[in-house]
């Protein structure tokens, strides 16, 4: 049997943990071309979720490099990590006026109907 050495499995089989001690573990040229799996080990969110964001421009494009193979540079990666930490947290959407006029409006006819009965 031929056991052949894989540069994206750890050799200790630990969890990979958070994203910096997943940067430091990985002493990665810059130009390295990743594929979807080891992305993914970098920015630790869904599939879809990063899929998602490829198509709507939140996150750096792929490369297709044959019809069912997609990588992504892992500069690119490392820039959109530093957009990301600098970007301030977005704030909590608000009820616009229109919106509280019309639930308080709902709700004083909802009152007025059960109180009519």
């Amino acid at each position: 049997m031929h056991f052949v050495a894989r540069s994206d499995i750890p050799l200790n089989h630990e969890p990979m943990g958070n994203v910096a001690s997943v940067l430091e573990r990985q002493a990665l040229d810059p130009n390295a071309l990743l594929r979807a799996k080891r992305v993914l080990e970098i920015i630790p969110i869904s599939r879809t979720a990063w899929y998602d964001g490829v198509r709507e421009g939140r996150f750096p494009p792929g490369l297709k490099l044959a019809a069912n193979t997609t990588v992504w540079r892992y500069r690119d990666l490392l820039a959109l990590i530093d957009k990301l930490s600098v970007q301030p947290k977005a704030q909590p959407a608000t009820r616009s006026r229109k919106l509280k006029t019309v639930l308080s409006r709902s709700s004083t006819v909802s009152k007025t109907t059960v109180n009519n009965k």
